[in-house]
This record gives C-alpha cells, structure tokens and sequence, in this order.
C-alpha cells in the first residue's frame, strides 16, 4: 500500500501548453489480489482516498476482473464537502470554465466499464452553483460572447442547486461511452 502519496493529473490541451492540473494530497492507495494465477471470480481490487485539490476527500474502490476476455473494471466512490471554486484552476485550461460559486455536501458515483462501453451513474449534492463561461484563447470572463454563454449556461443550462430538499427532483447524471476505434489509454 501506499501512504501520504501525491497524485497530479495533468491534461494538456496542445503539445507544449500549459497543463490543467488536478491534484490528490494525503493519498492511501491498498491494492489486493494481484496475481497471474486465479478462477473465474480473481480480481485486483484498489481501494483509494484522497484529499482532491485540498479540498475534498474523494473515496474511490476499483475492481478489476482478472478472468475476463476483453478490459472490464468497475469503480465507484464518493465526494465529500468540498468548496467546488477549488476546481477552477484544472477547468479554467481544460473547459474554459470557471467556477464562480458552489459547495458540494455530498457526491457518489457508480461506474463500470466492459466491452468498450461505460455505463453508471454520478449523484451530486451541491448548492449555489455559478460558472463563467472564459474565452478559449485569452482565458478571460470579458468579452460579449463569453458574457452571454455565461448568462445562457447559468439561467438555462446549470441546477443552481441540486438537493433533496429542492421542489424538483434531483438530477442524477447518467453514464453512458462507447469507447471509440482511435481511442487510447494514454496520450503520450
């Protein structure tokens, strides 16, 4: 196992631009049942948490099937609270997106993925949700076009708030991906 680990996850949006960077402090990693020798039912399991940006302890459990034809694995996990402004710095670069104003109390999610496809489920439990939406290439609020995306995507796009209590049921994301031919693991 792995304990005080240091994660960052870094996505580039051209080669030699400046990352979005998304980091997981106070990181324990255990990892079980790793073999080349099993049945049917063999499979490694990962159990993880983390403290994701220095904001929120994220929880995440993998299992991936050792006997099984094709890559399948399973994952899920949990958010707790966590003040969602401290994702703006990884979204800014890779969404252009900022995240003006918003808490999360509680988050799940359920996901598993066989055959090239993914299919799950995210819950979130958030308050106060703003974003803005930044010029792709000065990276910036300003500008007309930004402010009106800004204002669609605030009053018509995004759950200000999304919680048990509100009037309206709560909005569940639904996964669903079929992996793509040209597709890859990893973008070296």
């Amino acid at each position: 196992g792995i304990a005080g680990g240091h994660l960052a996850f870094c996505i580039r949006q051209a080669a030699g631009s400046t990352p979005g960077v998304l980091t997981f402090t106070a990181v324990e990693l255990l990892a079980q049942g790793i073999t080349n020798r099993g049945g049917p039912a063999a499979a490694i399991l990962l159990t993880a948490q983390g403290n994701m940006m220095d904001a929120g302890l994220l929880k995440v459990r993998m299992a991936i099937p050792l006997a099984t034809p094709g890559f399948a694995l399973r994952y899920s996990g949990s958010l707790g609270v966590m003040d969602l402004t401290r994702l703006s710095p990884f979204l800014d670069i890779v969404q252009h997106l900022r995240i003006k104003s918003g808490r999360a109390t509680a988050a799940s999610f359920d996901i598993e993925f066989a055959a090239g496809r993914a299919r799950g489920w995210v819950r979130a439990t958030y308050y106060d949700l703003t974003i803005a939406v930044l010029d792709n290439k000065t990276g910036t609020e300003k500008g007309f076009g930004n402010r009106v995306a800004t204002f669609v995507a605030n009053r018509f796009n995004i759950e200000h708030d999304n919680a048990p209590e509100e009037p309206d049921p709560m909005n569940v994301g639904m996964v669903y991906y079929r992996r793509k031919p040209a597709d890859t693991f990893l973008k070296v």
